[in-house]
């Protein structure tokens, strides 16, 4: 009768857990045809748009958004640039670059942590910009490192 409720409460700690694990979620994004997916967090939500995924969290003050767009005959330096003022970074502000096809900048803007990666595509002429804005930044790199073409 012991190993019974010691199997039980078990069961029940394992089935617990796995409500409070994130769950994968797909995505097609249609400016660029990218198809991938990300674990969101029990209490965040995800939604897509055109050209972007974002995901939030329950009590709406971290957000990590994923933009997916086409080159359009650009320079690299273009779009970093457009993209860091697009995120409302200080003009001064400008992005380190990683390697050659990563850049990154951080900042605050009115008081919110802001990081923003930029990875280049040149193969199939497309980037993607990735924003996390708000506090939870350990969760929203915990959503970035689980990020997985299809």
């Amino acid at each position: 009768m012991k190993s019974f409720f010691t199997s039980l409460l078990l069961a029940l700690c394992l089935l617990v857990q796995a409500n409070v694990c994130a769950a994968e979620q797909n995505f097609t994004v249609s400016s660029t045809d990218d198809f991938f997916s990300l674990e969101v967090p029990e209490g965040w939500t995800a939604w897509t748009s055109t050209d972007s995924v974002k995901v939030v969290s329950g009590d709406e003050k971290s957000v990590i958004t994923f933009t997916y767009t086409k080159n359009n005959g650009r320079t690299i330096g273009e779009i970093v640039s457009a993209a860091v003022r697009k995120a409302g970074l200080p003009a001064e502000k400008t992005a380190e670059m990683v390697d050659e096809e990563h850049y990154r900048a951080a900042g605050e803007v009115n008081g919110t942590h802001i990081e923003m990666d930029i990875f280049i595509n040149s193969y199939r002429d497309s980037h993607t910009i990735r924003i996390m804005r708000g506090p939870d930044v350990e969760t929203m790199h915990q959503i970035a490192e689980s990020q997985a073409y299809g």
